[in-house]
């Protein structure tokens, strides 16, 4: 497992967020990607491969989230740093998807998260439950579980900034996680994130975008 450990920072006076702007930040150190053995491809996209794999270690089943080389052919470190830092961040919430580790390969330089396996999607319950829908009470049951997991994101200082039923997986015992913190970022001591640009996937922005 990669080791990790943490700086925390100290929160100036009248930040919105105090809690937030006080809270650990992790550093990682590396694992190898070959301590996994890769099962099928789940999906891709603009920021990388995730696939389904076995960590030969402990036996357990892993989703290995590969991130994308940039146009220059290198990996952008700091948004690995970013993405799994803010996981750290959400550490041992049941409704936002556990970190196991950050990892690479030594021979190519590609780097990896290494995540909790859930099997399914909310946009695929969504799809499934056509026509009818869900009812109210599931309906209930999934956002009561979304905004506690939000809400544990906030507190620690993390801004998802791309929600939507891709980024919602859903667990066999009904289980539903907050997951992809790709475009996920820290807020600033003023409660907002240090990235500037408005980020998140077209069809979900707010109309004033």
């Amino acid at each position: 497992m990669a080791a990790v450990t943490t700086r925390k920072r100290a929160a100036p006076e009248g930040a919105l967020f105090p809690e937030a702007a006080g809270k650990k930040r992790a550093r990682f150190q590396f694992g190898s990607i070959y301590n996994y053995e890769k099962l099928e491809v789940l999906g891709s996209g603009s920021y990388g491969t995730v696939v389904k794999a076995r960590d030969l270690r402990t036996g357990e089943t892993v989703a290995v989230k590969w991130i994308r080389r940039g146009g220059d052919g290198a990996t952008d470190l700091r948004a690995v740093h970013r993405e799994a830092s803010c996981l750290a961040a959400c550490g041992g919430h049941p409704s936002v998807v556990q970190i196991r580790d950050v990892a690479a390969d030594e021979a190519t330089g590609d780097v990896f998260i290494v995540m909790e396996f859930v099997g399914s999607s909310l946009h695929r319950l969504v799809a499934r439950a056509r026509p009818s829908g869900f009812s109210e009470a599931q309906a209930r049951g999934c956002m009561r579980q979304l905004l506690r997991g939000a809400e544990r994101m906030h507190g620690a200082g993390v801004v998802h900034r791309d929600i939507k039923p891709d980024n919602i997986l859903v667990g066999e015992d009904g289980a539903f996680k907050i997951c992809d913190l790709g475009m996920a970022a820290p807020v600033n001591p003023v409660g907002v994130p240090y990235e500037e640009d408005r980020v998140c996937t077209l069809w979900y922005a707010r109309r004033s975008w």
